[in-house]
């Protein structure tokens, strides 16, 4: 009886550490497995906010790229419209006080104020009157900022404008007068080809030291000119003196033909 009970209390102490152990295992498995969802849990906060990192900072740089891309424009505009544009062009028409300038493909407007500098080629004052097309210039002035408040930059107001093409020039151009007009007579020269001579009310007329007049000077007549202006692009001279060389001509002998000698 005894045995039997000691038996059954063996059996009992077996069965309540079995129970035993095998309530371990199952705790710790659920702790297992609480530890490794919040490890993943953790791993998903993690990288969330890593990601928000991410978008914040890629937020942040393009609002700063597009605050610098704006930044940068504005100083741009700003220092165009300071800077002087420097400009090297051919006239293409002249209109009152606004110039076509042409440089490579590129047409610009020029206009000319009262505070424009004008300048000859070696540095002399000129006047807008003494341009021509084709002349050919070099020009400083500022951008012209139109009412929309944006910049062209085929608009220059100029402040300085050398013309390259005209100087005043006392050398003489020797030739024979080819054709003549109210105002200008053609003359054909031997080193400078043709030029295109124009006169004024204050232009001196001279044949062997005598004073003469526009008139007394005739096609085919051989004259020196003494140039006040010269444009050498145009090829026009502003006469100050003119000299008439060819004198007199002598009427050409003619020999008598021979008489008929009577039968």
């Amino acid at each position: 009886m005894i045995r039997m009970n000691k038996k059954r209390l063996t059996i009992i102490n077996k069965l309540i550490l079995s129970v035993f152990l095998i309530g371990i295992f199952f705790i710790a498995r659920g702790t297992s497995a609480e530890l490794s969802i919040g490890g993943v849990l953790r791993e998903q906060r993690k990288e969330l906010i890593q990601e928000k990192i991410q978008n914040i900072k890629e937020i942040n740089i393009k609002e700063v790229r597009e605050n610098t891309k704006s930044l940068l424009e504005q100083a741009k505009n700003i220092i165009k419209g300071k800077i002087k544009k420097h400009l090297k062009g051919q006239v293409v028409t002249i209109s009152g006080n606004t110039l076509t300038v042409q440089k490579d493909n590129t047409s610009n407007t020029v206009l000319v104020t009262d505070k424009t500098i004008l300048k000859r080629k070696f540095g002399a004052p000129s006047t807008l009157s003494e341009f021509s097309p084709n002349d050919m210039l070099i020009i400083i002035g500022n951008r012209v900022k139109k009412s929309d408040s944006t910049l062209s930059s085929t608009e220059i107001e100029a402040s300085y404008i050398r013309n390259m093409s005209i100087q005043r020039r006392f050398a003489v151009f020797t030739g024979e007068v080819t054709a003549k007009s109210s105002n200008t007579v053609t003359l054909k020269t031997t080193g400078r080809g043709t030029q295109t001579v124009y006169v004024t009310s204050s232009t001196q007329y001279k044949e062997r030291n005598k004073a003469i007049t526009f008139t007394d000077i005739q096609i085919g007549d051989r004259i020196v000119v003494k140039g006040e202006l010269w444009n050498r692009v145009s090829a026009k001279i502003d006469a100050k003196t003119i000299l008439k060389l060819n004198f007199q001509k002598p009427s050409p002998s003619v020999t008598p033909s021979p008489s008929a000698e009577n039968d």
